[in-house]
């Protein structure tokens, strides 16, 4: 592909002593190989490791990069999908060498990082179904009406409020426990870089 190629002299340019403009998605797209990851992992995994590179490739802001800043950027994104998958199973034009000793040691930051992606995931999919609900039921407004008229019983009216009050309180909640969810996301990638990532190699 003639972008990945111009990336790919880029790189290079930078290797030789050059500072270059690059984006991240550039560097995605020379890093990751979606066509080995389909073949080379289980589905759940290859379906994190698709959403994390689609979110990757919409960071199209260049930035001037020199070697050092490069090396990091690079090491960044590998970290931020080994923790999903073993990366070297699907890196593109740079090799990226098997280390059995430390996958034995990934394996508890790939787990913790996908209870962090399970619960982000059934905590937005709860956000919106209460949403859902919320919109499609009257207000406590209109069943105080309907109370007033005889439409509905005091127990009918206290049960409504009592359901009613209980979705809104999860509408507060969320936002915070979304929040908290992302920030131990960000802070298990973050532990996941230093440790394995900080000597990755050029």
């Amino acid at each position: 592909m003639i972008s990945t190629f111009s990336t790919n002299r880029a790189v290079h340019m930078i290797k030789s002593g050059k500072t270059v403009s690059l984006s991240t998605s550039q560097i995605v797209e020379l890093l990751i190989n979606l066509s080995h990851a389909k073949k080379n992992l289980p589905a759940f995994s290859y379906e994190e490791v698709l959403k994390n590179y689609e979110s990757l490739r919409k960071e199209i802001l260049k930035t001037e990069l020199d070697l050092y800043r490069y090396c990091k950027l690079r090491l960044g994104i590998l970290a931020s999908f080994d923790i999903i998958a073993p990366v070297y199973l699907y890196c593109g034009e740079f090799t990226v060498p098997e280390d059995s000793v430390s996958e034995e040691r990934k394996r508890e930051y790939r787990r913790a990082y996908l209870t962090c992606q399970k619960s982000l995931e059934t905590l937005n999919v709860s956000v919106k179904n209460t949403k859902d609900t919320l919109s499609s039921v009257v207000s406590i407004i209109d069943a105080s009406i309907m109370l007033s008229e005889g439409t509905i019983s005091v127990e009918q009216f206290n049960s409504f409020k009592k359901s009613y009050n209980a979705l809104q309180q999860i509408t507060r909640d969320s936002p915070g426990l979304i929040d908290n969810s992302l920030k131990a996301r960000t802070a298990l990638v973050k532990e996941f870089t230093e440790v394995f990532w900080t000597r990755g190699v050029v």
